[in-house]
């Protein structure tokens, strides 16, 4: 067997474990590690003979077993020493299976399961219907109010008390209300056949107060049943039992009306915030954040940005098929319950749609976040396309519908393929960004930020690369991922390429004045590395400035320089001469990598984040950055990790060979040249 490594017994259900018993014992040993997360003690074992044995010592307070050890016999005595191994009364079964055929429910429905989960699941999604299950039945000193005028109910009042219940009788029926609010019973019995009053009217004003509309109600008679039939529902009525009946079965069906109630109460309260397929916050609930979030937007009172999402199977095939996309459904969540802040909403809005809230996250918070879910959503399996767009929740966004418009356009600016907004009203309302992108590069309404990249070997030089802010007609901050797809959607992204690259060589000209030479980073948009005219006009830029091009080097995605070969190789052709040299960053996530370092004059690559955000722990990982660091190094290019995350992996990536890193542990983006 194997277990989880707490092992004490603990004596009550909250203490104890739960057990997990499945034929796959990774797969048991991984989802006991994840339910560990969520607050619940595991042990886990491989089939219900070392179940039953550990279970003897160690009494589980929940059984989750993988359906492919379900006996074929719904009266095996395994089955029977399931359900008898709880400390505190039955343990709950939850049976998970991969086919979510009815049969397979079936089966499990025979053999007592409370719940089925299909596979793939959110452990989160597990994890709150096991407290849920751990829950029900364990309260103690529930209350029971009698409203009996008659003393038809005495013997009742004395069965649940020996049940272990507490129970109040009121014999003025006309004071039920007063009760109710001052002793909130857990359960009202009422007997049918007070003198005082009709019950079926007493109900029926009890319910007129919504307070009191969740109140589990039972209608007790030693007469016809029947009479109430026709008024249960207009009631309220939950149960009508004949009198006289067996103290037993009195205290059973008070409980199980009980349990019912609280596992409708806790779903209906996890339902108002939860979706119960991804764990995520529930849709009604973040696009009420959202308009709450619209409306604080139009007095400045907090900064909240709205991220769309779209993914879909990489491949159209493996999208049709349900299972892939409940896996990418799964998948997905669970990468946003990781990377989102905590302080952020996310839910799913529709089919491979997703949307989340983020608070007070500044531009560049936002774009390492864009980056990494972008990387981890692309390397997440099943293969997975995704699509991102932010916006900042501003005055001009009249309602929630606006405001996911234009995160959708920001997503798909970019894709060519991807069909234009067609919701109606919310259409008009998406930004035209035509006008204020032409504005602000008329006014130069754009700022540069830049981020270090620091040698591992001691190099004197200082390198930052460059990222560019948009600023609004009032001088707040546009996202870069809303107006740059936008850009390059509307053909102005060579002009964007210009501002930006002119800006950087007068940062440098002035730099070279105080005698600080640094080395700048620029991207470029495919369509500047098209542009036949660039390379004369920077050539120009840097006489102008008296910059020597060697301060300058220019940033194509592995990509785009592999899907615009030609047109690289001619602009580094135009561009070697004047000193500027070549970077390539997402270096790595494409297997042409080491055609591209040799057809291309290349100094720098910049490696996938795949590649080491997990170096330290995986040594696959190393291995493959050991080869191009090598592969680099022959061919003297040097290596570049970036979005490095901790400080840890920095003696690694130094033993792997890599000679520079970037990332947000050593500083965000910020104007570091500002009024020099």
């Amino acid at each position: 067997m194997t277990a989880g490594s707490d092992t004490s017994t603990g004596t009550a259900r909250g203490d104890a474990p739960v057990f997990l018993v499945f034929k796959d014992g990774r797969m048991g040993e991984q989802l006991a590690g994840r339910l560990r997360d969520f607050g619940l003690r595991t042990r886990h074992a491989v089939n219900l003979d070392v179940f039953r044995n550990a279970a003897a010592a160690t009494p589980p307070s929940a059984v989750v077993l993988d359906d492919e050890l379900l006996p074929d016999d719904a009266t095996s005595a395994v089955l029977e020493d399931i359900h008898a191994s709880g400390r505190c009364g039955p343990a709950p079964l939850v049976v998970v299976g991969r086919n979510d055929g009815v049969e397979q429910r079936l089966r499990a429905v025979r053999a007592g399961a409370q719940a089925w989960f299909t596979r793939p699941f959110n452990p989160s999604v597990l994890a709150h219907r096991l407290h849920q299950l751990r829950g029900l039945g364990a309260a103690e000193h529930l209350h029971a109010l009698l409203v009996d005028d008659t003393g038809a109910l005495a013997d009742t009042g004395a069965s649940l008390q020996t049940g272990g219940m507490t129970t109040t009788v009121l014999d003025d029926p006309m004071r039920l209300l007063d009760q109710v609010r001052a002793n909130r019973p857990d359960i009202l019995l009422v007997s049918g056949d007070l003198a005082a009053v009709d019950a079926a009217e007493l109900m029926q004003m009890l319910r007129q107060d919504s307070r009191h509309y969740g109140l589990p109600a039972l209608i007790l008679t030693a007469g016809d049943k029947r009479r109430f039939d026709g008024l249960a529902a207009r009631a309220g009525i939950d149960g009508v039992v004949g009198l006289p009946v067996p103290a037993t079965d009195l205290t059973a069906i008070v409980r199980s009306r009980l349990e019912r109630v609280a596992g409708l109460q806790s779903s209906a309260r996890y339902l108002a915030r939860r979706d119960p397929d991804t764990g995520l916050d529930s849709p009604g609930h973040v696009l009420e954040e959202l308009r709450q979030a619209l409306a604080l937007s139009r007095g400045n009172e907090q900064r909240t940005t709205l991220l769309y999402l779209q993914v879909e199977a990489a491949e159209a095939a493996a999208g049709r098929d349900p299972r892939v996309q409940r896996a990418l459904m799964v998948a997905t969540a669970r990468r946003l319950q990781i990377l989102l802040p905590a302080t952020a909403l996310a839910a799913r809005i529709d089919e491979g749609v997703y949307a989340a809230l983020l608070f007070g996250a500044d531009a560049a918070e936002l774009e390492h976040l864009t980056a990494r879910l972008q990387e981890a959503l692309e390397q997440q399996a099943p293969a997975t396309r995704a699509r991102l767009g932010l916006t900042l929740l501003r005055a001009d966004l009249s309602n929630a519908d606006a405001a996911l418009a234009r995160a959708r356009d920001a997503a798909l600016a970019g894709d060519t393929a991807a069909e234009p907004a067609t919701t109606g009203d919310a259409t008009a309302e998406t930004i035209d960004w035509s006008g204020p992108l032409t504005n602000a590069l008329d006014r130069g309404r754009f700022r540069l930020v830049y981020q270090p990249i620091a040698s591992l070997s001691g190099t004197p030089v200082s390198v930052y690369e460059v990222f560019v802010r948009m600023l609004d007609e009032q001088g707040g901050e546009v996202l870069p991922q809303e107006f740059l797809p936008a850009a390059q959607r509307l053909g102005l992204t060579t002009p964007l390429d210009r501002w930006i690259v002119g800006q950087a060589v007068d940062v440098l000209a002035s730099q070279a004045r105080r005698d600080h030479r640094p080395i700048l980073f620029v991207k470029l948009f495919p369509e500047t590395v098209a542009d036949s005219r660039f390379p004369r006009w920077l050539a120009d830029q840097l006489r102008e400035q008296g910059v020597p091009g060697d301060r300058l080097v220019f940033q194509l995605t592995q990509e785009a320089a592999a899907t615009h070969l030609a047109e690289t190789a001619a602009l580094m052709d135009a561009l070697q001469p004047l000193g500027c040299a070549l970077a390539l960053e997402h270096y790595g996530a494409r297997a042409d990598g080491n055609n591209l370092l040799q057809r291309l004059p290349l100094k720098y690559i910049k490696l996938s984040p795949a590649l080491t955000r997990e170096i330290g722990t995986d040594p696959t990982l190393r291995a493959d950055v050991q080869a191009i660091t090598s592969q680099a190094r022959s061919a003297g290019v040097r290596t570049v990790a970036a979005l490095v995350q901790d400080a840890s992996s920095l003696s690694v990536l130094w033993g792997a060979g890599v000679d520079y890193i970037q990332g947000y542990f050593m500083q965000a983006p910020s104007d570091v040249f500002a009024g020099e």
